[in-house]
């Protein structure tokens, strides 16, 4: 009986110490579990960096991308059908204004040229011979004489008096009137003037009889209208023939080449179009949110990539009405001079700083240091100590260690002690994407603070989840 008690003793010892280690073991994987589960906690720290308010130049700007393109060019067309001959660009080369692009050759357009000149040529002939008609209306005296006789009247038609008479009349000459000379009839007409009767005295080249000239002064008129026509009909072809000569009305550089020598003219679109280097302009969409900001005369600022030493200068010239729409957003062109466009070429992308609205002088303060609270501004003002109310939040904790722990943990940029600082109401301006104007609240040199991006961090303690799920421990990983 003693051996049995004897047993049962050693044993009661060693399961005694087994349960003190599984108490043991167990508590301590339920301190481990609370350590990891209370101390993984997210820490939120607000900071603040200072700020003077100082005075300076605020400008409102709006910005955008767009492409340099030329502000004259012209489109050079062929008016003529016909094959191009001595063209001596290329794609990118230089042209000068008045020089030849090329020349459209056309034979059938020569010939065309040449019979409307020989047919004016006609007309003009005609027309001296019906002038030398209307001279021969008037039938003078060939000698100084004495008229005998006359052997018409007004009214006479000469084809129905010639054969009758000799003559028109007769004058003689001499000492003692023994020469006879008969006044010979036209060939045609009627006789619409006498002047002269017998026994008159008269002068050579002195006017005797007038022809009826109504039909000749028609025709003469008639004829005029042919020149006429004649003239335009030759003007319009010789203008033709001129188009044939291609010249480039500005100087520039040749863009879009869409001909060759031996090719025939196109009939619907450009040769080329020549671009005027010495004028740019760049045009950039701008959103409809700020297009209402955007005026005619407003001064830019260019810059493009590929140039990185220098900015160019422009000027707001166009402000398009009717907007572009691309996935639920539109824009407006607006098109903006370049001031000495030096070493841009036509296409490069170019950004555009479009200055909408500048004041010069005025209290400005960065934009984060404003903070609106029930539809009023404050800004946060250093103390007389030199210090900001600036808190670490934390989560809350049933611990009142913890909360007093928060509490404690409070800091200022720089490690400063933090002492409360004041926030003061202020009346703001204008205001771009960094600055914001100060109107009233606060005067020069004064000291602000301005919220840094808000940081977290985990308090991780490096505790072993649950130590392999030891005894006694609560269950780890739920």
């Amino acid at each position: 009986m003693e051996k049995v008690l004897a047993v049962i003793k050693k044993r009661g010892v060693k399961i005694l110490i087994i349960a003190v280690i599984a108490v043991g073991v167990g508590t301590g994987g339920y301190y481990i579990y609370k350590q990891y589960s209370t101390s993984n906690k997210v820490v939120s720290t607000v900071k603040f960096d200072m700020s003077k308010v100082q005075k300076t130049n605020l400008a409102v700007t709006v910005q955008a991308t767009g492409t340099i393109a030329g502000v004259d060019q012209v489109n050079l067309y062929s008016t003529n059908s016909g094959v191009v001959e001595g063209m001596n660009y290329e794609e990118g080369s230089t042209i000068e204004k008045g020089a030849v692009f090329c020349t459209i050759n056309n034979d059938k357009q020569g010939q065309e040229t040449e019979t409307a000149q020989n047919s004016l040529s006609q007309k003009k002939l005609d027309l001296e011979k019906l002038e030398k008609q209307l001279d021969d209306v008037y039938i003078k005296a060939p000698i100084d004489g004495k008229v005998k006789s006359v052997f018409v009247a007004s009214g006479d038609d000469i084809a129905s008096v010639k054969p009758a008479y000799g003559g028109m009349a007769i004058i003689t000459t001499g000492e003692n009137d023994e020469l006879e000379v008969a006044i010979p009839f036209p060939s045609s007409g009627k006789v619409k003037e006498v002047h002269i009767s017998a026994g008159d005295s008269i002068k050579k080249g002195q006017t005797m009889f007038k022809l009826d000239d109504s039909d000749t002064i028609n025709s003469i008129k008639s004829k005029k209208i042919e020149i006429q026509q004649a003239q335009s009909d030759l003007n319009y072809k010789l203008q033709t023939a001129a188009d044939s000569t291609i010249v480039s009305p500005i100087s520039g550089i040749i863009s879009g080449l869409n001909i060759k020598n031996g090719d025939v003219t196109p009939d619907d679109k450009a040769m080329v179009t020549v671009i005027d280097i010495s004028k740019m302009k760049v045009i950039v969409p701008v959103d409809e949110l700020d297009i209402d900001k955007i005026q005619i005369g407003q001064k830019t600022k260019i810059s493009v990539q590929n140039i990185k030493d220098k900015t160019y200068e422009g000027v707001v010239e166009k402000i398009s009405q009717s907007g572009k729409t691309s996935d639920s957003v539109t824009t407006f062109d607006v098109t903006v001079s370049i001031d000495n466009p030096e070493r841009l070429k036509i296409g490069m992308n170019a950004d555009v700083t479009i200055e909408v609205e500048n004041k010069e002088n005025v209290l400005a303060v960065p934009l984060e240091a404003i903070t609106e609270k029930n539809g009023k501004k404050y800004v946060m003002v250093q103390d007389s100590a030199g210090n900001v109310n600036s808190k670490t939040r934390q989560p809350s904790s049933s611990s009142s260690k913890s909360s007093q722990t928060a509490k404690n943990n409070t800091q200022l940029s720089g490690n400063k002690p933090s002492t409360p600082g004041k926030l003061v109401e202020v009346q703001t301006g204008l205001k771009n994407q960094t600055m914001i104007e100060i109107t009233s609240g606060l005067t020069e040199n004064q000291t602000v603070m301005v919220q840094l991006p808000e940081s977290s961090s985990s308090n991780k303690t490096n505790t072993q989840r649950g130590g392999g799920g030891m005894m006694g421990g609560p269950p780890m990983g739920r």
